[in-house]
């Protein structure tokens, strides 16, 4: 079971890194490009959007755990 936790941990941070790096990539294209900034503005609101829900769907919730646990 600690293996499939290690296997899911590597998988939330690669998520996560994935999605920051498209959120820089987004704020990197909307200054390049003078034709098409609302485009690069609703994805970097999409991406904000989900990083968070995976931060709270994922993180929080065992971080909660894992503190009440070892008391």
């Amino acid at each position: 079971m600690d293996t499939l936790m290690d296997l899911i941990d590597a998988l939330m941070i690669v998520t996560q890194a994935a999605i920051v790096l498209r959120f820089i990539w987004c704020c990197i294209q909307e200054r390049n490009l003078d034709n098409e900034p609302q485009m690069y503005k609703k994805q970097k609101t999409t991406l904000l959007i989900a990083f968070v829900l995976v931060i709270c769907a994922y993180d929080i919730p065992r971080v909660i755990a894992g503190y009440f646990e070892n008391k």
